[in-house]
């Protein structure tokens, strides 16, 4: 690792000067271009490994469990907060309650919730009927984490959240606080908020205790169920059901873990996948052609419905979904992870320590000019088979918006439907067009890589 090159550094700070939280992975971008694709750089007393290659990040990702896991000051952050899930589990605990979470996910509960995803999208078409009125606009970003929310609760806990048609004080407005405030504490140099309470960190307790009076709530009702109905246990119908089951096992699942379940089902549900919805909106403006595309494709799939009501129709939608992977590899969400070495190992030909801090900065890739044809052009044909012949530089191993690997997100077949359900339904019926100037969009990294918040006029097609 010494040998490593890396940007220098002063002393005792390392490079911690030299980075904006807000902008890690481009501060990340710039390093790599002038050191390679790994490097080492140092924040505070603690030496770091940078990945930027896509060969390697696979390596990482593919030998997660049992070699690297997730940085453990992010876990105990998650923890002092009180959340023990499936994303911050690991070892057997992630096996077990990995089970779960992908039974719940599955291609079949996604079928058979599909009416009620259609449901979902109607609520938010009629919504959004009435907000096209307003010349103001609308903050987009708000109305579909919304919307994720709403979808989430009703498939993975049998609970109808109905924040759509909210006006204000919803679940999901204390939901957006908990990544923030993780990846602030993450990057802090010294755990303050145990001495010191600033107004984030109160904003912060108030929010956690909303939100878990709230799981609270749809935990116990779902207890109530399942004991009235003993066949339900045998077949659960959703994840809470089945969580709460395996409470009563030989091996169970503590309320703790309950809990710390259905909140992280909530947030991996909610920011990820209504972000990548935001960044679609803004290429949407950005590229009319494309916009046009869209709409030609759901007017052919959709017929004369307003959404798409079919769960096989969805399948159809290739240029949509195609401008899904191209929103992702140029915006993706999670451009940034960070893990932990679990044992003395060779990465590169570089003799790696055990409990070395890694970073992987996986957008570097995607945009990289080694990687794919005219990289920093959105062009959603080149997910196409044959629809982009001009542009042959096409390396899918330098795409890893949801993973790669044991850990790959169990949530992949949910996010899509959910992304192409809600970008038919709106190519069907509006025109999109930003009101805020695309130049004053910023990239935010907040654990999630979100845009800043913009406007959007929805003009209804005629």
């Amino acid at each position: 690792m010494k040998r490593l090159p890396g940007p220098g550094g002063i002393p005792i700070l390392g490079n911690l000067l030299q980075i904006t939280p807000e902008i890690l992975h481009r501060n990340i971008e710039k390093w790599s271009d002038q050191y390679g694709s790994i490097f080492k750089i140092k924040l505070g007393a603690v030496p770091a490994i940078v990945i930027t290659g896509p060969e390697t990040i696979q390596y990482v990702l593919k030998n997660r469990p049992e070699k690297f896991r997730r940085l453990d000051k992010m876990d105990n952050v998650i923890r002092e907060m009180g959340v023990q899930g499936v994303f911050n589990a690991e070892g057997e605990d992630w096996k077990r309650q990995r089970k779960l979470v992908s039974q719940a996910l599955n291609i079949s509960h996604l079928i058979t919730f599909f009416p009620t995803l259609v449901q979902i999208t109607e609520k938010l078409l009629n919504r959004w009927n009435q907000l096209s009125e307003n010349i103001e606009g609308i903050d987009i970003k708000i109305q579909l984490m919304r919307y994720t929310v709403d979808v989430t609760s009703h498939l993975a806990f049998g609970y109808n959240m109905n924040t759509i048609e909210q006006s204000n004080d919803t679940i999901q407005d204390h939901l957006e606080v908990i990544f923030p405030a993780i990846y602030n504490r993450v990057n802090a140099l010294v755990p303050y908020w145990r001495l010191l309470k600033l107004p984030a960190d109160k904003r912060l307790e108030k929010s956690i205790q909303v939100i878990y009076k709230t799981m609270q709530g749809i935990i116990d009702c779902a207890k109530e169920k399942l004991s009235k109905d003993p066949a339900l246990r045998k077949n659960p119908t959703n994840f809470l059901e089945a969580l709460v089951v395996a409470s009563d096992q030989e091996d169970p699942i503590s309320n703790e873990l309950i809990i710390g379940n259905v909140l992280t089902m909530m947030l991996a549900g909610e920011d990820t996948t209504a972000h990548t919805m935001t960044w679609i909106f803004y290429f949407m403006h950005l590229y009319p052609d494309v916009q046009k595309k869209m709409q030609e494709e759901a007017d052919m799939v959709l017929g004369e419905a307003p959404v798409v009501n079919n769960y096989q129709d969805h399948m159809k939608l290739t240029y949509i979904e195609a401008v899904v992977f191209e929103a992702m590899r140029l915006k993706p969400v999670g451009p940034v992870m960070f893990f932990n070495a679990l044992e003395d190992i060779v990465i590169e030909e570089v003799m790696v320590p055990k409990d070395t801090f890694i970073i992987l900065q996986t957008q570097y890739a995607a945009i990289g000019k080694k990687y794919f044809s005219d990289p920093d052009k959105f062009i959603p044909e080149r997910w196409i088979e044959g629809g982009c012949p001009m542009h042959t530089l096409h390396n899918e191993r330098a795409f890893v918006p949801f993973g790669a690997g044991p850990r790959f997100c169990p949530g992949y077949n949910l996010a899509m439907l959910e992304m192409k359900a809600v970008l038919a339904m709106v190519c069907k019926n509006f025109e999109v067009t930003m009101i805020t100037n695309p130049k004053e969009v910023r990239e935010i990294l907040a654990f999630a890589m979100m845009p800043s918040n913009f406007n959007v006029r929805l003009v209804k097609r005629k």
